[in-house]
């Protein structure tokens, strides 16, 4: 994880990652888009799982970051940088795209779902993660004296918005993951329990979220329609 991390945050992405990787179908999937992979962190996770993964990124600063951390590893990942309402892709070109925490930074979310089934193949999977039901918090900017978000998020999403935007894009939800109990959380139940195997750390976070019902996070998987 990022060296900058805290040790509590680290094992929060750590797991975050492992969950959304874990929701890529291993089987009839070689190819998988990373959209707004950053510095590559579940690029990298997607090709320890076998597939070949085109990483992209806006930010060409990113793209460097992580082309100088991966090449070491000669991993099946190539890094390129676009936009994600312009994706320079083929149509069908990929069985899988996973856009992991961007779409609540988009304008224009229902463009980029658009843009992500044009180039996934029928039948393909797109797996989305994002922050569940968030409260999104402002500050006055002092440039142009206007609200700003404070980490850039302009949408709050649940179940049901996210399922809507996904079926006017052309795909029907497959799958919705809540995790990362926010109460557990706030306890550092991710960094307590570092050492676990994935599998039982899910299992617990499983009784925390339907106990207390309120993860930081969520993951959807769709199919995209024949």
């Amino acid at each position: 994880m990022p060296g900058d991390f805290g040790f509590f945050r680290r094992h929060q992405e750590r797991r975050r990652l492992d969950t959304i990787a874990r929701l890529v179908p291993a089987g009839g999937v070689r190819r998988v888009l990373d959209a707004g992979t950053a510095h590559g962190w579940l690029a990298e996770k997607l090709a320890g799982r076998g597939f070949e993964v085109d990483a992209l990124d806006l930010g060409m600063d990113s793209i460097r970051r992580a082309l100088e951390r991966t090449r070491p590893m000669r991993l099946p990942v190539r890094f390129i940088g676009g936009d994600v309402y312009r994706l320079p892709f083929r149509d069908g070109a990929f069985d899988a795209v996973v856009a992991s925490e961007i779409v609540e930074h988009l304008d224009r979310p229902g463009e980029a779902l658009a843009e992500f089934s044009r180039v996934i193949r029928p039948g393909g999977f797109l797996v989305l993660s994002l922050p569940w039901r968030e409260r999104i918090e402002y500050t006055l900017c002092i440039h142009c004296n206007r609200k700003t978000p404070v980490n850039a998020h302009l949408h709050s999403f649940d179940e049901i918005l996210v399922s809507g935007l996904l079926m006017d894009a052309g795909f029907a939800p497959d799958r919705i993951v809540g995790f990362m109990s926010r109460p557990a959380e706030r306890l550092g139940f991710s960094g307590f329990t570092g050492f676990l195997p994935h599998v039982i750390w899910r299992a617990a976070d499983r009784v925390f979220c339907a106990a207390l019902g309120r993860p930081c996070s969520m993951a959807v998987r769709a199919v995209r329609h024949e």
